[in-house]
């Protein structure tokens, strides 16, 4: 049986995957390479894999079945053609694979082969598939090619193999140290459609397995996804390693090289619309320009330092205490980090917790937003890292109601004294009583002066996702502290029954079916939402687990309780967030979240305050489809177009208002066309200007002056509709960028403007809507619209719509003419 299959997945040198058949190169032998286990492959194996590696990877060939192994899996032994290439006689040719020596032998000893210079009788005559490979075997042997070449021995035994694939503090070193750099890799193995396998090496001797993801890009359509990402396994590219590892997981850019031009996988993903821009991620990295993304003004951050002088007494308030040593204080409306002054406590931040650390901390919490005095004692300037400048490091004394805050926990034991010396000025005011104090304790042998157990950190949010998707199952109910609060929504929980145990346990979470707004990327109401999880910092709450973790936080869903009053649902019903429905979950549940946003909309607060109603009509189908006379406005990058419905007016007014100040996510006017039009602001841009996107004209603008919505404005539904045309692939490679602006271009001036016939088709697998257009007036003529025209000029491809039978045939002929005359795409 012969077939063309394309070449999957290389195993080691004589065996490949392709169509879900291990294919094994009949009468080729190379060394075993195990990519799981490189301890237990044979010398030279990695070698011989790399060899046909570079020669078959994402390549078609010819296979014709000698022999079935097995049928589960599928494994056969076969001869292997790539064009005119006998593939079984190239590998061992190459040296990378030899035959059974006994045979080879005799073959030698029948036709006189005893050296190199023996070579020769075996030039020319009709030779069987099997005397071929025997010759190959003996070229390889006689001139030292592969595995006969003493310098491939040498190499063999150089090259080091690394596995990065677990979390750990290995991982986490060698992407700090690597960040940013990029090396010579490929992606040998695909775990999902959002993680895979990947070698790394920048000199061939040292390779690097690390679990990566494409950077930035999102998965929305896994099936499609992976067939795409199939066609770039094991093909070499650069990989650039952006940012630290979530769980195990390292977020990477691969740049693949084509005929045409480099390929960016991450913007490939997205332009074909099996993967989102998670812009965020963005921020405070060169990739923007990549994705054609203007970033949002960074949020300035809060002055960290006022100057304090020493020996003064200031009246402050606590904000923050996320570790035992340290409170963040509220000074002269500034966020301050103070040190205790002469004290020693036991560990307890993100990283390690050491027994009475968190009884030391939950202390100093006691007063968090309490009003308290802060005598400043000294202050120490910690070493300059990386050329930065020097830190000032200030260490207080803390007071309420005149008692140091100090006393207690040294009289408790939990902290330790500093010893400083008699001559030493820089100490706390009180040193005397502390030492006294410390002296009572030590006698008594309480806390730190007692028996100290030996205390383990378990943050499970670091687990691989495996792992994460079992105890996302397994935790159930729970009662916890709420440690941190984070932006978007992200809580930082201690898990309460860890609490006077040997063991601590920390994990991160997000309320189920919330998406909360980010303070960190200036999104409406991200500040808001913050604030209002600040609340139940410290305190105790209950904890819901439900399944399910959010990829790249590594953060459970969970429904959080207070004092039997529902967070999730409060939060809903402030605004502050919005109801994202998730699947396998008991319906009341989603019932009693929706409904809390329906609260929300119905009363106008937060985020359901400054929104705009779509447009509602009749979206049609292939079966019956709806007409539409309508006014072409915009063709967007990705090739949709914009247009409003002929009879529906865009909202303007005359420029006059009153001007505002701008959050991402604002629903405003300004001055398009010497009019006062709807826009919603994008970002804020680094120059004090904010782009916007005109919700009723479908493109985007740079403004530096916004103005108030009156609320009959905003309660207007939007006239602008986004479709695709209806079997054009918008997602195609062009060859050159002429082309795509040819095929945007003609978009542009065949519609943009102009009065046009709508035939609405319904919506894609993806939820594009689906259109034919003309300027024909009547019914639809597939010979005058668009879409016939970009199909039949070369502008772009055909693609195959379910539900669109019965027009697909009549398409692909006009696209036919494209391919039979070489335009555009076809050329």
């Amino acid at each position: 049986m012969t077939y063309q299959a394309k070449v999957n997945q290389i195993q080691s040198g004589s065996s490949f995957y392709a169509n879900g058949t291990l294919i094994i190169l009949a009468g080729a032998e190379s060394p075993r390479f195990d990519s799981r286990s490189t301890a237990s492959s044979q010398p030279c194996g990695f070698l011989a894999r790399e060899w046909l590696r570079s020669k078959l990877a994402g390549r078609t060939v010819s296979v014709t079945e000698v022999k079935t192994i097995k049928e589960e899996p599928r494994t056969v032994l076969a001869n292997v053609m790539i064009g005119n290439s006998f593939v079984n006689e190239e590998v061992i040719k190459a040296g990378w694979a030899k035959c059974q020596e006994n045979k080879v032998s005799q073959f030698a000893t029948k036709n006189g082969i005893n050296s190199a210079a023996d070579l020769d009788k075996l030039i020319g005559g009709e030779r069987t598939q099997e005397e071929k490979l025997y010759i190959a075997h003996l070229i390889a042997k006689h001139q030292l090619k592969g595995l006969y070449d003493a310098a491939n021995i040498a190499q063999s035994e150089k090259t080091k193999f690394v596995d990065m694939t677990s979390k750990g503090p290995e991982l986490q070193k060698f992407v700090e140290a690597n960040k940013g750099k990029t090396f010579t890799g490929y992606i040998d193995f695909i775990r999902d459609a959002d993680s895979y396998y990947v070698q790394l090496t920048n000199d061939d001797v040292t390779f690097y397995k690390i679990v990566a993801t494409s950077f930035a890009a999102q998965s929305t359509n896994s099936e499609q996804q992976l067939k795409l990402l199939n066609d770039f396994l094991q093909r070499n590219c650069q990989v650039e390693i952006v940012s630290n590892p979530q769980s195990n997981l390292v977020a990477c850019m691969f740049t693949f090289k084509t005929k045409q031009e480099e390929l960016n996988l991450s913007k490939f993903l997205i332009e074909a619309k099996v993967a989102n821009l998670i812009e965020w991620m963005l921020t405070g990295t060169k990739f923007a320009q990549i994705f054609g993304v203007t970033l949002a003004e960074k949020p300035k951050a809060k002055k960290s330092f006022v100057s304090l002088e020493n020996g003064t007494m200031y009246q402050v308030q606590i904000l923050d205490v996320q570790t035992s040593d340290a409170v963040v204080i509220n000074v002269g409306n500034t966020e301050q980090k103070i040190y205790l002054a002469s004290l020693q406590t036991p560990k307890c931040n993100s990283m390690i917790i050491e027994q009475y650390g968190v009884e030391c901390r939950q202390y100093l919490r006691s007063f968090f937003r309490n009003e308290i005095d802060m005598k400043v004692e000294y202050s120490r300037e910690l070493e300059s890292m990386d050329g930065q400048p020097a830190q000032t490091r200030i260490y207080a004394s803390l007071y309420k109601d005149g008692e140091n805050l100090a006393f207690e926990l040294i009289r408790k034991g939990l902290c330790k004294v500093v010893k400083h010396k008699m001559t030493d000025t820089n100490r706390a005011s009180d040193y005397p009583q502390y030492v006294e104090l410390e002296t009572q304790a030590s006698t008594k042998r309480v806390g730190v002066h007692g028996a100290v157990q030996a205390c383990t950190l378990n943050d499970i949010s670091a687990l691989n996702p495996t792992e994460l998707k079992i105890r996302s199952t397994t935790l159930g109910n729970q009662k916890a502290t709420i440690e941190h609060v984070m932006t978007g929504g992200k809580i930082k929980l201690m898990l309460q029954n860890s609490f006077n145990s040997a063991q601590y346990n920390v994990v991160t979470v997000t309320p189920l079916c919330c998406k909360v707004p980010s303070a960190k990327r200036g999104e409406m109401f991200g500040e808001e939402a913050l604030e209002f999880f600040r609340q139940y910092l410290f305190q105790q709450v209950d904890v819901q687990f439900l399944g399910g973790v959010e990829r790249h936080t590594n953060a459970f869903f969970v429904i959080l309780k207070r004092q039997n009053e529902n967070i999730n649902i409060k939060i809903l019903e402030s605004g502050l967030a919005k109801y994202v429905p998730q699947k396998e979950l008991a319906q009341n549940i989603l019932n009693d979240l929706q409904a809390a946003e329906l609260r929300a909309k119905a009363k106008k607060v937060g985020l359901f305050g400054s929104s705009i109603n779509e447009l509602e009509f009749n979206k049609g189908s292939f079966k019956k489809p709806e007409k539409m006379e309508v006014v072409g406005l915009n063709v967007l990058d990705n090739g949709e177009l914009v247009f409003r419905p002929l009879n529906q007016k865009p909202v303007e007014r005359d420029v006059s208002g009153e001007t505002i100040q701008g959050k991402v996510g604002l629903i405003c006017m300004i001055n398009y066309n010497n009019k006062l039009v709807r826009a919603r602001v994008v970002k804020i841009t680094e120059e004090k200007s904010y782009n916007v996107y005109l919700v009723d004209f479908g493109k985007y603008t740079q403004t530096n002056k916004l103005y108030k919505i009156t609320q009959d404005e905003q309660d207007q539904p939007v006239v602008a509709i986004n479709a695709s045309l209806a079997f054009i692939d918008h997602s195609a490679d062009f060859k050159t960028e002429k082309l795509r602006n040819d095929f945007l271009g003609e978009i542009e001036d065949n519609f943009i403007g102009k009065q046009m016939q709508c035939y609405l088709f319904g919506t894609d697998e993806m939820g594009y809507l689906q259109i034919f257009v003309q300027a024909k007036q009547g019914e639809l003529d597939l010979f005058e619209t668009l879409n016939s025209y970009i199909l039949e000029e070369g502008l772009a491809k055909l693609k195959e719509i379910k539900g669109g039978e019965e027009y697909y045939e009549q398409m692909g002929e006009f696209e036919q003419i494209a391919v039979s005359t070489s335009r555009g795409v076809w050329k």
